[in-house]
């Protein structure tokens, strides 16, 4: 079958080079955005690949919904969870130097990314909001989509009691 339209010509191209057609409405952060289609590509690269059409759309509205798919996809992690999840409503304040995140990955060092045992990422912080001071927190989540504990978020904190003992915790 003969694609009739430029958007079915792109998608065509892009199916037959192995990328996957996603659904649209794209659903992003709880954000609903309309396009003609959309394609994610497979690993170790899945680009996002959005397809417009000028003929039914001005080009900047489309610029704007672009724009705006961006920003939602900054909002989210790897795992899906929005970034404030993990890394807290005050990532990007003041008080962000008492904050550290990060992404580690474990398993073999030469293996090939595609081996990896898990990928985590973390966030630490000094003297967490509600804890006294010399407490300490560590949130890790388990990023890896093949994963049994994918997404699961473990939490623990150490909190000095004033008596020269500390208080662990963790959930």
């Amino acid at each position: 079958m003969t694609a009739s339209t430029p958007v079915e010509r792109v998608a065509e191209i892009l199916a037959s080079a192995g990328y996957r057609r996603v659904a649209t409405p794209l659903n992003i952060a709880g954000l609903k955005f309309d396009l003609p289609t959309a394609f994610v590509g497979i690993s170790p690269s899945p680009d996002l690949i959005l397809v417009a059409d000028t003929a039914f759309e001005d080009e900047h509205r489309i610029l704007k919904k672009i724009e705006s798919i961006a920003r939602a996809m900054d909002r989210i992690t790897a795992s899906g969870s929005r970034a404030e999840f993990i890394c807290g409503i005050d990532h990007l304040t003041p008080r962000s130097n008492q904050i550290f995140r990060y992404t580690y990955s474990l398993g073999d060092a030469g293996a090939n990314t595609t081996d990896l045992n898990s990928v985590l990422e973390g966030r630490e912080e000094f003297n967490s909001i509600g804890f006294p001071d010399g407490s300490w927190e560590v949130r890790l989540r388990d990023t890896d989509p093949l994963s049994n504990s994918y997404g699961a978020l473990l939490r623990a904190t150490a909190a000095p009691t004033g008596d020269n003992h500390t208080n662990c915790t963790s959930n």
